[in-house]
């Protein structure tokens, strides 16, 4: 039990140290690349607002998941199953390819139907690398087998 939580913790810490580095960097060439971006009627903020920080986010998150993928669980005897080679690959690409359908969406202001598309493209990924919604469970009912249906609705679930 006791390992547990130091396996959560150490990633909670290591997930802090490498947000806060990268929004350092970041803030510190925002101005260089002026990231400010330009008014449009989709936005929610009054003011203009930076649009590194998906950036930041992202690359945190892949720090944080390699430092924790390169750790030899297995070898300490932990008993800590890391996720097969395939799904590890499929995550860190659908990442990639979702993050940068929104950093090209903040420059390039992308027109809706193009953001779904490429939203269905990263589901459609998804769902190759082997993730799947094949079981869904109803509390205080029973666990429904989705079937032929795990593959729309996975697919409707990522988008």
């Amino acid at each position: 039990m006791n390992e547990w939580k130091l396996f959560i913790s150490g990633g909670m810490i290591g997930l802090i140290l490498c947000s806060v580095l990268v929004i350092i960097v970041l803030y510190r060439l925002s101005p260089l690349l002026q990231s400010r971006r330009i008014k449009s009627l989709r936005d929610q903020h009054r003011e203009l607002v930076p649009r590194f920080g998906g950036v930041a986010i992202f690359w945190s998150f892949v720090f944080t998941l390699l430092i924790v993928w390169l750790l030899p669980f297995e070898q300490r005897g932990l008993g800590y199953q890391l996720p097969a080679e395939n799904k590890f690959a499929g995550l860190c690409i659908g990442g990639l390819v979702a993050w940068g359908l929104g950093f090209c969406d903040d420059i390039f202001q992308m027109r809706t139907r193009w953001k779904l598309s490429g939203q269905i493209g990263i589901a459609l990924l998804a769902v190759g690398f082997g993730f799947e919604i094949s079981l869904v469970q109803i509390p205080f009912l029973q666990t429904v087998n989705l079937g032929l249906w795990s593959f729309p609705l996975t697919v409707l679930w990522i988008v």
